[in-house]
């Protein structure tokens, strides 16, 4: 089989040999669960472990599941009772038999050169972590529907990153835009959060990375969906974004060069949290918690030489809070 990759080649065509393991937890996706399916199953990149992991899913999609494996040999399913996905995934890293890990999302889909091109990326730049851009709407689109821009691939150390990491730049966080090198990762586990889960992953599997690739290519489809885990209602598992958040902060809290990158993210979390709750007026018994989560942090926000620049925005939100809550919560209801 022939792949997109250079002429330099009988050593790279050995090399992109490499078993790929795709993780895929499920668990109320029926009505996306075999678009997800198909498209890792025609991926032009062949050699694939598929693990699909039922979370303990009350619809469907235990035996959909079950049906794709019994179509495909490469499939795997995991039955396991309901645990979040963190477990879930947890479970199948467990399992996995990959030299390199990938996952996606059981609402989402890949575009068909994805693997081929994550791992020609990762091969040919000699790296531990492979990514991509992505495509985000809530309407489906096939891969030569998307905008025809230049590929580029930009290799660069891991520890570059890290400060967009501590912040939790979106792309960085996110498990389903990468291809991981299985021994770097190797032990790595989520923490059991409902939400934010994948942030502390990629925090210490940048950590543990040496060089990183990036391609500016969309290779994989995130559905935009309000009744996503990630997009619904505001609700209790919320707040396991601060604890995310808290994990990477208290990692770095001795290290001068991340730590005000970790103390801006942590702050991002908790006011992201705290609008939530004053928007739908849920959980508001928990203001003053994370309120105060907020402003154990105002000199390192306030204060005029900071590692980082905060927008006078921001500063003025964090002297509302401060001053008067009643006043905050009036503002951010407006």
């Amino acid at each position: 089989m022939v792949y997109f990759i250079s002429k330099e080649s009988t050593r790279l065509l050995v090399k992109m040999n490499q078993l790929i393991s795709i993780i895929v937890p499920v668990y109320k996706v029926e009505q996306y669960l075999d678009r997800c399916v198909q498209s890792i199953v025609d991926q032009t990149y062949k050699n694939l472990e598929i693990i699909l992991v039922d979370d303990g899913s009350p619809d469907n999609c235990p035996a959909m599941c079950d049906a794709w494996a019994e179509k495909d040999s490469r499939i795997r399913v995991i039955h396991k009772a309901n645990e979040g996905v963190a477990i879930a995934r947890n479970t199948a890293l467990s399992q996995a038999k990959g030299t390199y890990i990938g996952f996606v999302d059981g609402d989402d889909y890949c575009f068909p050169d994805m693997y081929a091109h994550l791992l020609q990326n990762a091969l040919q730049q000699d790296v531990d972590i492979s990514m991509s851009s992505y495509y985000e709407s809530d309407v489906e689109v096939e891969a030569d529907a998307l905008t025809n821009v230049p590929v580029t691939v930009e290799k660069m150390k891991a520890q570059a990153v890290l400060p967009q990491v501590c912040i939790g730049d979106y792309a960085f966080g996110v498990l389903w835009n990468k291809l991981y090198k299985a021994s770097v990762v190797s032990g790595l586990e989520m923490p059991p959060l409902h939400c934010s889960q994948d942030l502390p992953y990629n925090y210490f599997a940048f950590k543990r990375a040496n060089m990183i690739a990036i391609s500016n290519e969309q290779l994989y489809f995130y559905r935009n969906r309000s009744t996503s885990t990630t997009k619904s209602k505001f609700k209790s598992g919320s707040f396991d974004a601060i604890k995310a958040r808290d994990i990477i902060l208290n990692a770095e809290k001795n290290n001068p060069a991340l730590y005000p990158y970790a103390i801006q993210g942590y702050l991002n979390a908790n006011f992201a949290v705290l609008s939530g709750m004053i928007a739908s007026n849920m959980f508001m018994e928990r203001f003053d918690e994370v309120r105060s989560n907020i402003l154990k942090y105002k000199k390192q926000m306030l204060q005029k030489k900071t590692a980082i620049q905060y927008a006078n925005r921001d500063k003025a939100k964090m002297l509302i809070l401060w001053l008067s809550p009643k006043l905050f919560i009036r503002m951010t209801r407006k």
